[in-house]
Protein backbone atom coordinates (compact mmCIF):
# COMPACT_ATOMS: atom_id res chain seq x y z
CA UNK A 1 0.00 0.00 0.00
CA UNK A 2 1.52 3.25 -1.10
CA UNK A 3 1.53 5.86 1.99
CA UNK A 4 -0.17 8.88 2.19
CA UNK A 5 2.79 11.27 1.89
CA UNK A 6 4.49 9.58 -1.39
CA UNK A 7 1.12 9.58 -2.73
CA UNK A 8 0.60 13.26 -2.00
CA UNK A 9 4.10 13.59 -3.83
CA UNK A 10 3.73 11.85 -6.53
CA UNK A 11 0.11 13.76 -6.94
CA UNK A 12 1.89 16.87 -6.69
CA UNK A 13 4.62 15.96 -9.51
CA UNK A 14 2.06 14.58 -11.94
CA UNK A 15 0.07 17.83 -11.62
CA UNK A 16 2.95 19.74 -12.81
CA UNK A 17 3.76 17.35 -15.44
CA UNK A 18 0.48 18.06 -16.89
CA UNK A 19 0.60 21.48 -16.34
CA UNK A 20 4.04 21.89 -17.82
CA UNK A 21 3.03 19.98 -21.04
CA UNK A 22 -0.25 21.83 -21.13
CA UNK A 23 1.71 25.21 -21.42
CA UNK A 24 4.07 23.49 -23.88
CA UNK A 25 1.30 22.29 -25.99
CA UNK A 26 -0.51 25.90 -26.02
CA UNK A 27 2.39 27.93 -26.35
CA UNK A 28 3.72 25.87 -29.56
CA UNK A 29 0.81 26.96 -31.46
CA UNK A 30 -0.12 30.95 -30.01
CA UNK A 31 3.11 32.41 -28.84
CA UNK A 32 5.39 34.23 -31.11
CA UNK A 33 7.64 32.96 -33.24
CA UNK A 34 11.18 34.66 -31.53
CA UNK A 35 14.57 33.23 -30.31
CA UNK A 36 14.00 33.49 -27.11
CA UNK A 37 10.42 31.98 -26.92
CA UNK A 38 12.61 28.43 -28.21
CA UNK A 39 14.86 29.00 -25.23
CA UNK A 40 11.12 29.13 -22.73
CA UNK A 41 9.74 25.68 -24.55
CA UNK A 42 13.41 24.02 -23.49
CA UNK A 43 13.09 25.12 -20.36
CA UNK A 44 9.51 23.18 -20.06
CA UNK A 45 11.01 20.17 -21.32
CA UNK A 46 14.07 19.84 -19.23
CA UNK A 47 11.66 21.09 -16.38
CA UNK A 48 9.34 18.18 -17.24
CA UNK A 49 12.47 16.00 -17.80
CA UNK A 50 13.41 17.14 -14.02
CA UNK A 51 9.61 16.68 -12.47
CA UNK A 52 9.75 12.83 -14.40
CA UNK A 53 12.80 11.72 -12.85
CA UNK A 54 11.80 13.33 -9.41
CA UNK A 55 8.69 11.44 -9.46
CA UNK A 56 10.11 7.90 -10.97
CA UNK A 57 12.47 8.07 -8.24
CA UNK A 58 10.03 8.89 -5.35
CA UNK A 59 8.17 5.70 -6.87
CA UNK A 60 11.24 3.46 -6.45
CA UNK A 61 12.68 5.39 -3.16
CA UNK A 62 9.24 3.98 -1.94
CA UNK A 63 9.55 0.84 -2.96
CA UNK A 64 6.40 1.29 -4.72
CA UNK A 65 8.26 -0.71 -8.07
CA UNK A 66 11.06 -2.42 -7.98
CA UNK A 67 14.49 -1.09 -9.48
CA UNK A 68 18.34 -2.42 -9.51
CA UNK A 69 20.33 0.25 -7.91
CA UNK A 70 21.82 1.06 -11.37
CA UNK A 71 18.77 2.30 -12.81
CA UNK A 72 18.07 4.09 -9.31
CA UNK A 73 21.77 6.03 -9.92
CA UNK A 74 20.90 7.14 -13.48
CA UNK A 75 17.29 8.48 -12.67
CA UNK A 76 18.92 10.47 -9.90
CA UNK A 77 21.75 11.63 -12.15
CA UNK A 78 19.38 12.67 -14.85
CA UNK A 79 17.44 14.61 -11.98
CA UNK A 80 20.64 16.95 -11.79
CA UNK A 81 21.88 16.99 -15.15
CA UNK A 82 18.17 17.90 -15.83
CA UNK A 83 17.77 20.37 -13.18
CA UNK A 84 20.78 22.03 -14.34
CA UNK A 85 20.13 22.26 -17.93
CA UNK A 86 16.42 24.13 -16.95
CA UNK A 87 18.36 26.66 -14.98
CA UNK A 88 20.94 27.38 -18.29
CA UNK A 89 17.77 27.94 -20.51
CA UNK A 90 16.14 29.72 -18.21
CA UNK A 91 19.22 32.37 -18.06
CA UNK A 92 19.65 31.96 -22.49
CA UNK A 93 15.76 32.81 -22.21
CA UNK A 94 15.76 35.96 -20.17
CA UNK A 95 19.37 36.75 -22.09
CA UNK A 96 17.37 36.54 -25.08
CA UNK A 97 14.35 38.56 -23.81
CA UNK A 98 16.72 41.26 -23.00
CA UNK A 99 18.93 41.46 -26.02
CA UNK A 100 21.90 41.27 -23.79
CA UNK A 101 23.36 37.17 -25.22
CA UNK A 102 23.60 39.14 -28.58
CA UNK A 103 26.11 41.28 -26.67
CA UNK A 104 27.76 38.46 -25.48
CA UNK A 105 31.35 37.62 -26.93
CA UNK A 106 32.12 33.97 -27.21
CA UNK A 107 34.70 33.80 -23.81
CA UNK A 108 31.59 34.88 -21.58
CA UNK A 109 29.10 32.55 -23.45
CA UNK A 110 31.75 29.73 -22.82
CA UNK A 111 31.92 30.80 -19.28
CA UNK A 112 27.69 30.55 -18.81
CA UNK A 113 28.08 26.90 -19.83
CA UNK A 114 30.77 26.13 -17.18
CA UNK A 115 28.24 25.56 -14.38
CA UNK A 116 26.57 22.16 -16.93
CA UNK A 117 30.19 20.84 -17.77
CA UNK A 118 30.95 21.01 -14.12
CA UNK A 119 27.30 19.05 -13.33
CA UNK A 120 27.90 16.75 -15.95
CA UNK A 121 31.94 16.06 -15.07
CA UNK A 122 30.71 15.70 -11.01
CA UNK A 123 27.96 12.84 -12.31
CA UNK A 124 30.40 11.03 -14.33
CA UNK A 125 32.90 11.09 -11.44
CA UNK A 126 29.93 9.77 -9.70
CA UNK A 127 29.76 6.68 -11.39
CA UNK A 128 33.43 5.94 -10.69
CA UNK A 129 33.53 7.02 -6.79
CA UNK A 130 30.11 8.29 -5.54
CA UNK A 131 31.37 11.63 -4.71
CA UNK A 132 27.53 13.33 -5.20
CA UNK A 133 25.26 10.72 -4.01
CA UNK A 134 25.00 7.29 -3.05
CA UNK A 135 22.51 4.26 -3.03
CA UNK A 136 22.85 2.19 -0.07
CA UNK A 137 21.78 -1.62 0.07
CA UNK A 138 18.49 -0.91 0.81
CA UNK A 139 17.77 1.33 -2.29
CA UNK A 140 17.88 4.28 -0.04
CA UNK A 141 19.48 7.89 -0.95
CA UNK A 142 22.38 8.77 0.48
CA UNK A 143 24.18 12.50 0.00
CA UNK A 144 28.02 13.22 -0.91
CA UNK A 145 30.48 15.75 -0.63
CA UNK A 146 29.46 17.08 -3.97
CA UNK A 147 26.09 16.98 -3.06
CA UNK A 148 25.75 21.10 -2.47
CA UNK A 149 28.18 22.18 -5.26
CA UNK A 150 25.63 19.81 -7.52
CA UNK A 151 22.94 22.27 -6.40
CA UNK A 152 24.09 25.04 -6.34
CA UNK A 153 25.00 24.34 -10.50
CA UNK A 154 20.90 25.84 -11.13
CA UNK A 155 21.14 28.53 -8.72
CA UNK A 156 24.18 30.34 -10.37
CA UNK A 157 21.75 30.40 -13.38
CA UNK A 158 18.97 31.87 -11.84
CA UNK A 159 20.58 34.47 -9.27
CA UNK A 160 22.59 35.41 -12.87
CA UNK A 161 19.70 35.45 -14.98
CA UNK A 162 18.00 37.32 -11.73
CA UNK A 163 20.13 40.68 -12.00
CA UNK A 164 19.39 42.17 -15.26
CA UNK A 165 15.71 42.41 -15.17
CA UNK A 166 15.96 43.39 -11.28
CA UNK A 167 17.68 46.43 -12.33
CA UNK A 168 15.38 47.48 -14.91
CA UNK A 169 12.49 47.08 -13.14
CA UNK A 170 13.66 50.13 -11.16
CA UNK A 171 14.56 52.33 -13.98
CA UNK A 172 11.93 54.72 -14.75
CA UNK A 173 12.50 54.78 -19.03
CA UNK A 174 11.65 51.02 -18.08
CA UNK A 175 8.44 51.96 -17.25
CA UNK A 176 6.32 50.42 -19.88
CA UNK A 177 7.99 47.24 -19.73
CA UNK A 178 7.72 46.81 -16.21
CA UNK A 179 5.77 43.96 -15.74
CA UNK A 180 8.13 42.11 -18.20
CA UNK A 181 10.85 42.57 -16.20
CA UNK A 182 9.18 41.56 -12.97
CA UNK A 183 7.73 38.64 -14.18
CA UNK A 184 11.45 37.55 -15.20
CA UNK A 185 12.56 38.52 -11.98
CA UNK A 186 9.70 36.12 -9.78
CA UNK A 187 10.40 33.20 -11.66
CA UNK A 188 14.25 33.42 -10.80
CA UNK A 189 13.03 34.27 -7.14
CA UNK A 190 10.40 31.33 -7.12
CA UNK A 191 12.60 28.79 -8.28
CA UNK A 192 15.75 30.21 -5.99
CA UNK A 193 13.65 30.00 -3.21
CA UNK A 194 12.06 26.23 -3.64
CA UNK A 195 15.90 24.63 -4.39
CA UNK A 196 17.52 26.07 -1.36
CA UNK A 197 14.35 24.88 0.79
CA UNK A 198 14.23 21.25 -1.11
CA UNK A 199 18.22 21.22 0.01
CA UNK A 200 17.39 21.33 3.65
CA UNK A 201 13.24 19.54 2.65
CA UNK A 202 14.19 17.11 0.68
CA UNK A 203 11.14 15.09 0.90
CA UNK A 204 9.27 17.70 -0.87
CA UNK A 205 8.98 18.10 -4.21
CA UNK A 206 10.07 21.60 -4.19
CA UNK A 207 11.50 22.60 -7.54
CA UNK A 208 9.63 21.28 -9.06
CA UNK A 209 6.60 22.71 -7.96
CA UNK A 210 8.04 26.33 -7.46
CA UNK A 211 9.73 26.17 -11.05
CA UNK A 212 6.09 25.00 -12.56
CA UNK A 213 3.90 27.58 -10.54
CA UNK A 214 6.98 30.32 -11.80
CA UNK A 215 6.58 29.22 -15.35
CA UNK A 216 2.87 28.81 -15.56
CA UNK A 217 2.75 32.51 -14.26
CA UNK A 218 5.18 33.93 -17.17
CA UNK A 219 2.92 31.65 -19.95
CA UNK A 220 -0.03 33.87 -18.21
CA UNK A 221 1.36 37.20 -18.11
CA UNK A 222 2.68 36.36 -21.38
CA UNK A 223 -0.67 35.72 -22.81
CA UNK A 224 -2.36 38.81 -21.50
CA UNK A 225 0.29 40.94 -22.67
CA UNK A 226 -0.71 39.73 -25.92
CA UNK A 227 -4.13 40.94 -25.32
CA UNK A 228 -4.19 44.53 -27.15
CA UNK A 229 -8.06 45.41 -26.62
CA UNK A 230 -10.25 46.16 -23.67
CA UNK A 231 -12.59 43.67 -23.20
CA UNK A 232 -15.45 46.14 -22.40
CA UNK A 233 -14.90 49.41 -24.62
CA UNK A 234 -12.80 47.74 -27.50
CA UNK A 235 -10.23 50.27 -26.82
CA UNK A 236 -7.09 49.57 -26.90
CA UNK A 237 -6.12 48.59 -23.62
CA UNK A 238 -3.28 49.95 -20.59
CA UNK A 239 -0.45 47.53 -22.25
CA UNK A 240 -0.99 48.36 -25.53
CA UNK A 241 -0.82 52.45 -24.48
CA UNK A 242 2.17 51.73 -22.64
CA UNK A 243 3.47 50.23 -25.48
CA UNK A 244 2.55 53.21 -27.91
CA UNK A 245 3.69 55.46 -25.60
CA UNK A 246 7.31 53.99 -25.18
CA UNK A 247 7.90 54.02 -29.31
CA UNK A 248 6.41 57.38 -29.16
CA UNK A 249 8.91 58.77 -26.53
CA UNK A 250 12.01 56.94 -28.28
CA UNK A 251 10.89 58.38 -32.07
CA UNK A 252 8.08 60.94 -31.92
CA UNK A 253 7.30 62.57 -35.38
CA UNK A 254 9.15 65.06 -36.36
CA UNK A 255 8.07 68.53 -35.82
CA UNK A 256 5.25 68.19 -33.84
CA UNK A 257 5.00 67.94 -29.86
CA UNK A 258 3.88 65.04 -28.06
CA UNK A 259 0.76 65.47 -25.79
CA UNK A 260 -0.71 62.88 -23.36
CA UNK A 261 -4.30 63.71 -22.08
CA UNK A 262 -5.64 62.20 -19.32
CA UNK A 263 -9.31 62.05 -18.98
CA UNK A 264 -11.67 60.99 -16.36
CA UNK A 265 -15.35 60.63 -16.37
CA UNK A 266 -17.64 63.23 -14.28
CA UNK A 267 -19.45 61.33 -11.03
CA UNK A 268 -19.00 58.37 -12.42
CA UNK A 269 -19.39 57.15 -9.13
CA UNK A 270 -22.85 58.35 -8.93
CA UNK A 271 -24.07 56.67 -11.76
CA UNK A 272 -22.95 53.32 -10.89
CA UNK A 273 -24.85 54.06 -7.50
CA UNK A 274 -27.85 55.22 -8.65
CA UNK A 275 -28.36 53.06 -12.03
CA UNK A 276 -26.08 50.23 -11.19
CA UNK A 277 -23.41 48.93 -12.52
CA UNK A 278 -24.80 47.83 -15.83
CA UNK A 279 -25.85 51.22 -16.64
CA UNK A 280 -21.90 52.75 -14.94
CA UNK A 281 -20.42 50.12 -17.84
CA UNK A 282 -22.85 51.56 -20.72
CA UNK A 283 -21.31 54.96 -19.86
CA UNK A 284 -18.17 53.52 -20.24
CA UNK A 285 -19.56 52.18 -23.85
CA UNK A 286 -20.93 55.13 -25.14
CA UNK A 287 -17.67 57.39 -23.54
CA UNK A 288 -15.49 54.58 -25.94
CA UNK A 289 -17.52 55.50 -28.86
CA UNK A 290 -17.12 59.42 -28.61
CA UNK A 291 -13.29 58.76 -28.18
CA UNK A 292 -13.39 56.31 -31.30
CA UNK A 293 -14.72 59.66 -32.60
CA UNK A 294 -12.53 61.54 -31.87
CA UNK A 295 -9.50 59.36 -32.73
CA UNK A 296 -11.27 59.36 -36.10
CA UNK A 297 -10.95 63.53 -36.61
CA UNK A 298 -7.77 64.41 -34.86
CA UNK A 299 -5.47 61.08 -35.72
CA UNK A 300 -5.15 60.27 -31.97
CA UNK A 301 -4.28 56.83 -30.03
CA UNK A 302 -7.20 56.38 -27.76
CA UNK A 303 -6.72 53.92 -25.39
CA UNK A 304 -8.95 52.64 -21.91
CA UNK A 305 -6.74 53.48 -18.54
CA UNK A 306 -8.32 51.62 -15.77
CA UNK A 307 -11.86 52.18 -14.57
CA UNK A 308 -13.41 55.42 -15.71
CA UNK A 309 -10.29 56.95 -17.04
CA UNK A 310 -8.95 57.09 -20.65
CA UNK A 311 -5.43 58.07 -21.94
CA UNK A 312 -5.36 60.24 -25.57
CA UNK A 313 -1.64 60.24 -26.87
CA UNK A 314 -1.33 62.70 -29.72
CA UNK A 315 1.04 64.44 -31.64
CA UNK A 316 1.10 68.31 -33.33
CA UNK A 317 3.13 71.17 -33.84
CA UNK A 318 0.29 73.48 -32.41
CA UNK A 319 -0.97 73.15 -28.71
CA UNK A 320 -4.44 74.74 -29.76
CA UNK A 321 -4.75 71.53 -31.64
CA UNK A 322 -4.57 69.82 -27.90
CA UNK A 323 -7.49 72.51 -26.54
CA UNK A 324 -9.40 72.05 -29.97
CA UNK A 325 -9.16 68.33 -29.18
CA UNK A 326 -10.52 68.58 -25.68
CA UNK A 327 -13.83 71.12 -26.77
CA UNK A 328 -14.27 68.62 -29.22
CA UNK A 329 -14.48 65.63 -26.51
CA UNK A 330 -16.76 67.78 -24.43
CA UNK A 331 -19.00 68.62 -27.53
CA UNK A 332 -19.25 65.32 -27.97
CA UNK A 333 -19.89 63.50 -24.62
CA UNK A 334 -22.49 66.62 -24.50
CA UNK A 335 -24.20 65.30 -27.64
CA UNK A 336 -23.59 61.66 -26.38
CA UNK A 337 -25.61 62.55 -23.00
CA UNK A 338 -29.24 63.07 -25.16
CA UNK A 339 -28.69 58.60 -24.90
CA UNK A 340 -29.24 58.85 -21.69
CA UNK A 341 -32.99 60.23 -21.66
CA UNK A 342 -32.15 62.74 -19.40
CA UNK A 343 -31.03 60.37 -16.09
CA UNK A 344 -27.62 61.65 -16.02
CA UNK A 345 -25.24 63.78 -18.21
CA UNK A 346 -21.80 62.48 -19.39
CA UNK A 347 -19.25 65.25 -18.83
CA UNK A 348 -15.20 64.85 -18.55
CA UNK A 349 -12.46 66.05 -16.43
CA UNK A 350 -9.45 66.27 -18.89
CA UNK A 351 -5.19 67.10 -17.76
CA UNK A 352 -2.65 67.16 -20.41
CA UNK A 353 0.82 67.37 -20.49
CA UNK A 354 3.92 67.61 -22.97
CA UNK A 355 7.08 65.76 -23.53
CA UNK A 356 9.55 68.13 -22.70
CA UNK A 357 13.75 67.95 -22.06
CA UNK A 358 12.84 67.78 -18.79
CA UNK A 359 10.54 65.01 -18.74
CA UNK A 360 11.61 62.10 -20.55
CA UNK A 361 10.27 59.41 -18.87
CA UNK A 362 6.65 57.75 -19.25
CA UNK A 363 5.86 57.85 -15.46
CA UNK A 364 6.77 61.47 -15.33
CA UNK A 365 4.37 62.11 -17.77
CA UNK A 366 1.36 60.59 -16.23
CA UNK A 367 1.97 62.62 -13.39
CA UNK A 368 1.96 65.53 -14.94
CA UNK A 369 -0.94 65.00 -16.58
CA UNK A 370 -2.58 63.38 -13.64
CA UNK A 371 -1.78 66.73 -11.83
CA UNK A 372 -3.33 68.72 -14.36
CA UNK A 373 -6.37 66.55 -14.18
CA UNK A 374 -6.95 67.08 -10.43
CA UNK A 375 -6.58 70.98 -11.27
CA UNK A 376 -9.45 70.19 -13.97
CA UNK A 377 -11.74 67.91 -11.65
CA UNK A 378 -11.68 70.82 -9.35
CA UNK A 379 -14.35 72.52 -10.96
CA UNK A 380 -16.12 69.68 -13.18
CA UNK A 381 -16.55 69.41 -17.28
CA UNK A 382 -12.85 71.51 -17.28
CA UNK A 383 -9.34 71.12 -19.06
CA UNK A 384 -6.22 71.94 -17.68
CA UNK A 385 -2.90 71.80 -18.22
Amino acid sequence: MIHIALMSYIEIDCTCLFLLLSIFVISSHKIEDRQSWIFYQLTLVFLMCVTLSDCVWALMDGHVIPAPIPLQYLINSAYYVFSTLTGSTWYFFVSTELGILQQRRMGTLLLMVAPLVATIVMILANCVVPCVFAIDADGHFIRGPLTLPIFLMPLFYMILATFHPLLRMFHKKNYAQWTRYRDLTFFALFSIGSIVLHFFAPGTPLPSLGMTLALTLVFLNRQEQLISIDPLTKLNNRHQMLAYLDRKMESPDRGCDLYLLLLDLDHFKAINDEFGHVEGDTALIRTADVLRQVASVFGCFVSRYGGDEFILIYETANESRVDALCAFIQQALADASQATVGRYVLSASIGYAKRTPAVQHIPDLIALADRALYAAKDARDQVAS
